[in-house]
């Protein structure tokens, strides 16, 4: 079970990565995307954590959601 969760986990992190990567090249460009996905893929601790069932792994999902829908102009949605 614990390996189904921390894959899960891990999906939901990717999920988070890529789609605040998406608002990014959106609103900056796409070379900025291109940097953003290419420094935080490279850091070991990412890579690290986003499988560990910690707090901070999952307040790290929310997060990344949230300023997606901020970085789109969703505030609203960023909040709720």
């Amino acid at each position: 079970r614990l390996v189904v969760m921390r894959g899960t986990l891990a999906v939901w992190v990717w999920l988070g990565l890529v789609s605040l990567g998406r608002s990014i090249g959106r609103k900056f460009g796409t070379d900025a995307r291109k940097w953003f996905l290419i420094v935080t893929s490279t850091q070991f601790h990412l890579i690290f954590y986003m499988s560990r069932p910690l707090p901070n792994v999952f307040a790290m999902c929310l997060c990344m959601f949230a300023m997606k829908e901020w970085l789109d102009s969703r505030c609203h949605a960023a909040v709720f």
